[in-house]
């Protein structure tokens, strides 16, 4: 309700002052539906880049560890909770969350990750 009198809001005072100040905050209108795509779109920076980075640097720390015999590595529980957390929670915490939504938004996304958009040469300018 709040982001729709802010989008109005802006809406009315662009149209009077020619001036836009309405800024996306990244949040969607609660009575629409967000795939998961747009999802990974809008916190790729926020959420998905540092968990993978502490995901794959917590790989690396196991890796090396594992060359002692696994003396002294400590098994860190909480930086992989938090990375899990980071991963799920804009998905699990996004407006309608229904198993028909939930299939066709994992197939949707399936596409987009496994799809060659933007590999090929010619697609790079």
């Amino acid at each position: 309700i709040f982001q729709n009198k802010n989008i109005a809001s802006s809406m009315k005072e662009g149209a009077a002052t020619g001036i836009a100040r309405y800024l996306f905050t990244g949040r969607p209108q609660a009575n629409q539906h967000q795939t998961w795509k747009d999802i990974y779109v809008t916190y790729w920076k926020s959420h998905y880049k540092p968990a993978f980075f502490v995901i794959s640097s917590y790989f690396i720390y196991r890796i090396l560890a594992a060359q002692s015999s696994g003396n002294g590595r400590l098994p860190m529980i909480l930086v992989m909770l938090s990375c899990t957390s980071w991963l799920i929670t804009p998905i699990f915490f996004s407006p309608f969350p229904r198993w028909n939504l939930i299939r066709q938004d994992l197939h949707e996304f399936n596409g987009f990750i496994t799809g060659g958009a933007g590999t090929v040469e010619a697609d790079i300018p």
